[in-house]
């Protein structure tokens, strides 16, 4: 019996040395998360009169992709303002060729009339070839590639142009045309941006 009340009495104390030194969990340090990256915030343009009775749709963003068939990778995504000059794996530190650009209302009204007014990009099919067949003529191994993706009133639509050649001429179709000259200026666009000059020199030439 005495030995029943024993071990009650052990096991009582254990249960009290639990309660009296509970579980301390660490907090996880503030220092130690990612800094959150700088955004630029470009301003509105007031010469940009062409743009200005465009209504945007509330959701309104798009991303880009192109160069992904030569030696650059260049992108850009309006949501997050990320653009990226390269991701070439010869790169060293792709950090010197990013940075985070937030378009101003008029520099996107003037992306959402080429791809949304000028052509229709929900018109095109996922996967759509600008230059049937030609880029294995005229290309050769210098090649282009575009991924356009476009958000607006809760649609997403996306397409993907593979082997475009790197020659002067356009598409034969003028649906084609009309794509290759819609995404060009929106190329454009984004070519002429301060931060796109302010990039650190690649020592070759973007194709």
């Amino acid at each position: 019996m005495k030995k029943i009340i024993s071990l009650i009495f052990v096991f009582i104390l254990t249960l009290s040395c639990v309660a009296c030194n509970p579980v301390i969990r660490h907090k996880d340090d503030p220092t130690e998360t990612e800094e959150a990256p700088t955004v630029i915030q470009h301003k509105d343009d007031p010469a940009a009169k062409e743009v200005a009775s465009i209504e945007l749709p509330p959701d309104f963003s798009f991303s880009i992709e192109w160069g992904l068939g030569t030696m650059s990778n260049i992108s850009y995504d309006s949501k997050t303002g990320k653009f990226v000059m390269t991701q070439d794996a010869l790169m060293t530190d792709v950090s010197k060729y990013t940075a985070y650009v937030k378009m101003s209302e008029s520099e996107l009204k003037q992306v959402y009339a080429a791809l949304c007014q000028e052509i229709h990009i929900q018109d095109y099919p996922e996967v759509y070839d600008v230059f049937p067949d030609e880029a294995y003529i005229h290309g050769g191994d210098f090649y282009d590639e575009v991924i356009i993706s476009v958000t607006a009133n809760g649609q997403t639509y996306s397409v993907s142009c593979y082997w475009i050649p790197l020659w002067d001429g356009e598409p034969d179709s003028e649906k084609a045309k009309a794509f290759y000259r819609a995404y060009g200026k929106v190329i454009d666009l984004i070519t002429s941006f301060p931060e796109w000059e302010a990039f650190p020199d690649l020592g070759y030439a973007i194709l």
